[in-house]
Parts: structure tokens; sequence; C-alpha cells
């Protein structure tokens, strides 16, 4: 009789274990199926999505660059690694003479982006603007004649640390009449080839906003917090 009470007990308890287990795995399986991101005003159900991959896409050209790396653009896997190349490159920017950096953090769920960060796009513009030979050639070129021509050379041992003033200066002294093509092509020729070919990736409008150190701190925190939000739903 007692062994029979004791089977009794065993097997209320292997039920009861079974229905622990069985309440277990539904809630598993409900947590799954609620597991859901926000964005944009509306939920991404991640049980849903097959893929989920981080992406970093940035512009970093800085004066230290060679000739055939102005003005690249970079797209990689986003990770840790990638945030202290990026914050390597920031810190190389504090002793730039010019540079142009921007950088968008996102991930991939399967073929829809979802934003992480998206930096200010920072610029610092050339400084060292000088009428040159090369210049007076092309000018000459484009049409100025031998009085125009002579009144730059008197330019030629003044140096100008604003873009604008410079245009200005060389127009107004060979009695140029302002086009586009003299503003864009002015600041060019006043530069050397990797400060010109930098320009030609910056607008005329361009405003400089200056990576400081505060800076630099806001955009590699923004990073770091940026990922730890991918790695904690990947």
């Amino acid at each position: 009789m007692k062994l029979t009470e004791n089977v009794k007990v065993l097997l209320l308890l292997s039920i009861l274990a079974t229905v622990i287990l069985g309440l277990l795995c539904l809630k598993a399986i409900d947590t799954k199926l609620v597991n859901f991101y926000e964005h944009d005003n509306k939920k991404i159900n991640l049980a849903q999505i097959k893929y989920i991959n981080s992406r970093v896409d940035y512009i970093a050209t800085l004066s230290q660059d060679k000739s055939e790396d102005m003005n690249r653009k970079y797209s990689t896997h986003f990770d840790i690694n990638e945030i202290s190349k990026i914050e390597k490159i920031l810190e190389i920017s504090k002793k730039s003479d010019f540079y142009d950096i921007k950088i968008d953090a996102y991930m991939m769920f399967d073929n829809e982006k979802i934003n992480l960060f998206q930096s200010k796009r920072y610029v610092k513009l050339p400084t060292n603007f000088k009428v040159n030979p090369h210049m007076l050639g092309t000018l000459k070129t484009y049409g100025i004649d031998d009085y125009q021509y002579q009144n730059l050379l008197k330019l030629q041992d003044q140096s100008f640390t604003n873009r604008e003033d410079f245009v200005n200066t060389v127009i107004d002294r060979a009695k140029l009449k302002k086009n586009d093509w003299l503003v864009t092509n002015i600041a060019l020729l006043g530069v050397g080839q990797k400060e010109s070919d930098f320009l030609k990736n910056i607008d005329s409008t361009t405003a400089e906003t200056i990576l400081d150190k505060s800076e630099i701190s806001t955009v590699i925190d923004s990073l770091k917090s940026s990922y730890d939000k991918y790695s904690g739903i990947k």
C-alpha cells in the first residue's frame, strides 16, 4: 500500500515537473515572439528578422593623407576595433592643417537600414592661399591682359588665411567680373595640389565646424553607445 502511495507521489511530481517545463517553454516562445525593436515610431519584430549586421560609413580626409587618399570614403563592419581606428583618426585631426570628417553608424535588419549615430560634418579649410605661377598661367589662358597680370604679380609675396578674402582680393586686383567659375577655381589655384584636390569636394559656401577635444569625446562616446545598442539585440 505504501509502495502504491509512493508511486502516486512520484507520478504527481513527474506530471508537475512536465507542466512547469511546458510553461517555461511557452514563456520563452512568447518572449521571443514579442521581442520588438522600436524605430521611427514603429515596432520591428526581431523574431522575423533573418539577418542583423552593423556597419559604419565615413569620410575621413586629413592633410596628412596621400594625394590618392584625398576625399576617400570608407564603408566597413562596425565594431570596437573600428571605433578605435576612428578615434585615432580624430586624434590625428587635431594636428591637421585641413580635414573633412563625417561618420554614419547603422544596423541592417535584412535590407532595412536602422540608423544608430550620425555625426556632424567636421570641416577645417586650408589657410594658406597665395598667387603663384600656376595660377597666373591659368588666368592668362582664361583671358587676362598684361595690366591685370601685372596687378596680380604684386600679390605674389602675400599669404591669405581666409579663402573668401583671397578670392575677392584676386578678383578686385585683376578687375575680373565675378562668376562661379572664378570663385571656385581661384581658391583651387591658390593652394598646393593636395589642398586643391581637397577643396574640389568642398562647396564654396561650406562653413568650418572644428573638431575639438570635447567634440571628439562626444563622437567616440556616441559610437560606443551605438555599438552597445547593437550588441544588446544581435
